[in-house]
């Protein structure tokens, strides 16, 4: 067999369905069923089974595509969360007014609210200054706020702004 037929044959080969008996000997076999006739010899039901097979090949390759796309969207996804964790965390380490800042910015959304309980680190609780009902939570880790109104609680979880942010990523792709 000419080498380049083997290795069609093993691509084919590696691409079988799970569960197909010795793929590795089924698609030589069925390659060979294809082969070009004799001169002169009928071809129409080789030349289906060759336009069976590369609708089979495309179709595969067009799965393996998505399949590729979808990986790599998922991996430029890490890529970006990753990045942006280690920024936010750097930039309210070296800026710890930031948090200060962020705390400001999400009060004003509640200004017209009651109460309003502010839940922070005990890391960032020295950060905001004093400030009226302000209660450190050992729950919340550095750079993570909540507050909480007489509706519910607005999580700012570094997460959660995280999440916010990467999701409106995700919608400008």
């Amino acid at each position: 067999m000419p080498d380049g037929f083997r290795s069609f044959a093993s691509i084919l080969a590696a691409s079988a369905p799970p569960g197909r008996a010795e793929p590795e000997r089924a698609a030589p076999a069925a390659l060979a069923s294809i082969a070009p006739a004799p001169s002169g010899a009928p071809t129409g039901a080789g030349d289906a089974r060759v336009l069976d097979l590369l609708d089979g090949f495309v179709a595969d390759l067009a799965r393996l595509r998505a399949r590729a796309a979808e990986r790599l969207e998922e991996a430029i996804d890490a890529v970006v969360a990753d990045l942006a964790r280690r920024v936010l965390g750097r930039e309210l380490h070296v800026a710890p007014v930031a948090i200060a800042n962020l705390l400001d910015e999400a009060l004003r959304e509640f200004e017209t609210e009651a109460r309003v309980v502010v839940r922070v680190s005990a890391h960032d609780a020295q950060r905001i200054g004093t400030r009226p009902d302000v209660e450190v939570d050992p729950a919340l880790g550095p750079g993570d706020f909540a507050l909480e109104v007489d509706d519910g609680r607005f999580d700012a979880t570094l997460q959660t702004r995280l999440d916010a942010m990467l999701a409106s990523h995700r919608a400008a792709l």
